[in-house]
């Protein structure tokens, strides 16, 4: 199959050339109508047009050439094997109804958690991908995030802003998670609380009626492009797990939850701040009466959340010199200096890896194995790169990358390949390498 290169992104296509170049130009036009949209929406809002306003979503929801800029934006962000052609973009455009039911199937793996217990993780194709990105957009526009969210914003502003507070002297804090966050989100809640309509929220946003397998087995296959899986049956108990509140791995279920989470009837105090990153919250006092007295407040606001029913887990509370765990990093405050570290977990994960992958190919290297175990350490080597970027504001990251790189330097050289080989191939892998925290103060 031929490619087309849309937004940077590659794509795959069949079209003869007469169709091709019909296609790119709706394409075109597709992206220049939802940006006309959304510049008059915006307008619309400003000016308190609130009729217009209403008119405006509905068209962003349902025009479609929002429908085929969202199926292009949404497979574009798919690792290139997993994106949808150009064709099959089209066809969504032509087919989507938004808020009703889609068989299309979404693959849930479950996953281990850092901290104990395990997640549902909605793997989903581009029909659904496509209204979920449809949501998210009209759903951005209608955000106002306070100042203490940070999972929009990303880890390494939410650390440099506990940094910031401990510097200042916060340094009594105070972790509070809300158990099963995503899981506790209801449609009869949550819906009145969106600016969508019941049934875009039913079919588009919540995880009630999705189709859902376990992850494809050996006989899956594809022709044209097309994959044809045999999916591996799903076991009652996570399927019924995985259909409650929020689906994780949703486009849309970020933003979901940041709309509601600004909602919280909290605010800080001179006295008391708050970093707050999806699910996981930190305090930070001046003192600890302070601290308690917020604790107190947080847990009452939370009750009153909207979309949902939530509360927190018993939260953990700790001086800046005993040192709290947050969003993987290690926070701790001795004689007046403060020192970032890596988390307990992710410093013990590298060195198991580093060790596991030592023996691994010591084991089995043969001639024969070599294209397996060259994988191995390219994506080591992905998720080394990952974890420098994800600690780059940590005291110690760059003692685990030494002692990785060093690790990878020498089975490079035992085996024959180039370490600007692997840098180069390593690039496939970088999206799902990636290493993992907990925001549990214990990990």
């Amino acid at each position: 199959m031929a490619k087309v290169l849309i937004n940077d992104q590659e794509f795959k296509t069949s079209l003869p050339y007469a169709a091709l170049k019909a296609a790119r130009s709706s394409v075109s036009a597709a992206f220049v109508l939802r940006n006309e949209l959304e510049t008059a929406y915006a307008q619309a809002v400003a000016a308190g047009q609130e009729s217009v306003v209403e008119l405006l979503r509905m068209q962003r929801l349902t025009h479609p050439a929002c429908v085929l800029a969202a199926a292009l934006d949404a497979g574009g962000r798919r690792p290139v094997a997993d994106r949808p052609t150009l064709e099959m973009c089209f066809k969504i455009r032509d087919t989507l109804k938004l808020g009703q039911p889609i068989d299309e199937v979404s693959v849930v793996r479950v996953k281990a958690k850092p901290a104990g217990g395990h997640r549902c993780i909605h793997t989903f194709g581009p029909i659904h991908r496509t209204q979920q990105e449809i949501v998210r957009r009209v759903l951005t526009d209608e955000f106002e995030p306070r100042s203490f969210q940070y999972a929009l914003r990303g880890v390494h502003a939410a650390v440099l802003q506990v940094q910031n507070f401990l510097k200042a002297g916060y340094v009594h804090m105070a972790q509070l998670d809300i158990s099963d966050f995503f899981g506790h989100f209801e449609l009869e809640k949550l819906a009145p609380e969106l600016p969508l309509p019941w049934e875009v929220v039913e079919h588009a946003v919540v995880g009630r009626h999705i189709v859902m397998a376990g992850p494809p087995g050996s006989g899956s296959h594809s022709t044209h492009g097309v994959p044809h899986p045999t999916y591996s049956p799903l076991p009652v108990s996570i399927a019924d797990e995985a259909r409650l509140g929020l689906p994780q791995g949703s486009i849309c279920s970020p933003i979901v939850t940041e709309l509601c989470l600004s909602r919280l009837p909290w605010s800080p105090t001179p006295a008391v701040k708050l970093v707050n990153y999806v699910d996981n919250f930190l305090l930070l006092a001046t003192d600890e009466g302070s601290l308690q007295e917020e604790i107190e407040k947080l847990k009452w606001a939370l009750a009153q959340l909207p979309g949902g029913t939530f509360s927190f887990k018993p939260p953990l509370k700790k001086t800046g010199e005993a040192g709290m765990v947050f969003l993987g990093h290690i926070f701790q405050v001795s004689n007046g200096e403060l020192h970032t570290l890596v988390g307990y977990s992710q410093g013990s994960k590298l060195l198991e890896m580093e060790s596991a992958l030592t023996n691994h190919i010591g084991f089995h290297y043969s001639v024969s194995k070599k294209i397996y175990i060259k994988e191995k350490i390219i994506r080591y080597y992905a998720y080394i790169k990952n974890f420098g970027v994800f600690y780059k504001h940590s005291d110690d990251a760059y003692t685990y990358i030494e002692i990785a790189m060093e690790t990878i330097s020498s089975l490079a050289k035992n085996i024959g390949i180039s370490i600007s080989g692997i840098k180069k191939a390593s690039t496939q892998y970088l999206d799902s390498e990636k290493p993992e925290f907990s925001g549990s103060g214990i990990e």
